[in-house]
């Protein structure tokens, strides 16, 4: 099983990135595919240990910056490492893709490149989030689809019911649809319709669900468009570095809140990995044919080598062929295709 890691477009140096890879090498049996500047990629390489027949290195003399605009990558940067990378997965040179550069062009370079898993009307970006019960509730779409319309939802459903299956190992999932209130009556007008929708498919649907459910434990997969899941998404994960901040300022104000502190820091040691955004290394983009986890900008060694074993999990358990069988099963397409002559604003993916 090989992995393809593009190396280049993050926060961090490559350096950073392929300590990370390489650590997933050595600690999780994986081949890798290192994709970016090879005058980079060798004198990083020379400071590691590893088994040099795990480790290949293909040579992209371009990359792509935060700021690139996704749908020009393909007409400017045509041997961008995003795309090298995703050219070497669909040509069978790798298995999986991991890149934690730009969201947007390699949303953009999966898709070119290797299209959508059958039946699939839009790909989601999805977050593991940790709860107050020590479980794990995902959340999509958190990014690819800032305008959705209700069979997409309906979809994104199906596909956060594999994953949670496959990869957490939960029988049956509890399915939230994530609105302004509990009552099938709350939401906007693509809620309500999604709600009476997702009633009539064989999911474990508990309704609609509110933002505290999500870190509460109460669901299992939460549903919503992009735009919101993003938004949802990047407020917990600022809430809980603040909180954090605020707790270590109030414990640093005299002797005694110090001393309780020193006593109390294993416990906050364990709260800090729980609430930890990159236990996973980074949200696997579902729906598309090329198995993809798109890392974090700032990603550290340990994030990119988490990462790099999320995407050996998805591969293993085949979720792709899982979520084309689930939504021939439930015949998603075929029943909601009147959906489709509904006119919502364009988003990136219609773009590539």
């Amino acid at each position: 099983m090989r992995i393809a890691a593009d190396i280049m477009g993050a926060d961090n140096p490559p350096e950073e990135i392929i300590a990370g890879v390489i650590d997933a090498v050595n600690s999780y049996a994986l081949d890798v595919l290192i994709v970016g500047d090879e005058k980079k990629i060798y004198p990083a390489l020379e400071k590691l240990s590893f088994d040099s027949k795990k480790v290949s290195v293909l040579h992209a003399p371009e990359h792509v910056g935060m700021h690139d605009s996704p749908t020009e990558i393909f007409r400017t940067k045509k041997n961008a490492s995003i795309i090298v990378a995703a050219r070497a997965v669909r040509d069978k040179k790798a298995d999986a893709l991991y890149s934690p550069g730009n969201t947007g062009a390699t949303l953009a370079a999966v898709l070119m490149t290797g299209g959508r898993v059958k039946g699939v009307a839009r790909p989601a970006i999805v977050s593991f989030l940790p709860t107050a019960t020590g479980e794990t509730c995902l959340l999509l779409d958190v990014g690819a689809n800032p305008d959705c319309k209700p069979s997409y939802l309906l979809q994104f459903a199906v596909m956060g019911e594999v994953i949670a299956h496959s990869i957490l190992g939960i029988k049956t999932p509890r399915i939230g649809l994530l609105s302004n209130g509990e009552e099938k009556e709350k939401g906007n007008e693509l809620i309500r319709t999604v709600h009476r929708e997702l009633e009539k498919i064989p999911v474990n649907f508990i309704g609609n669900i509110e933002g505290e459910d999500i870190l509460g434990g109460n669901v299992d997969v939460t549903i919503t468009d992009g735009f919101t899941g993003n938004a949802v998404l990047k407020t917990m994960e600022g809430t809980l570095k603040s909180v954090l901040r605020m707790l270590r300022t109030e414990i640093n104000r005299g002797i005694i809140s110090k001393a309780g502190g020193l006593m109390l820091k294993p416990a906050f040691r364990k709260l800090k990995e729980r609430i930890d955004p990159g236990q996973y290394g980074g949200a696997p983009l579902v729906g598309t044919n090329i198995t993809c986890i798109v890392g974090h900008g700032s990603s550290v060694a340990s994030e990119v080598s988490r990462g790099l074993l999320t995407a050996k999990n998805f591969l293993q358990y085949n979720v792709n062929d899982a979520i084309a069988h689930s939504l021939k099963e439930y015949k998603i397409m075929k029943m909601h295709l009147v959906w489709e002559d509904t006119i919502v604003p364009s988003s990136p993916v219609d773009e590539v």
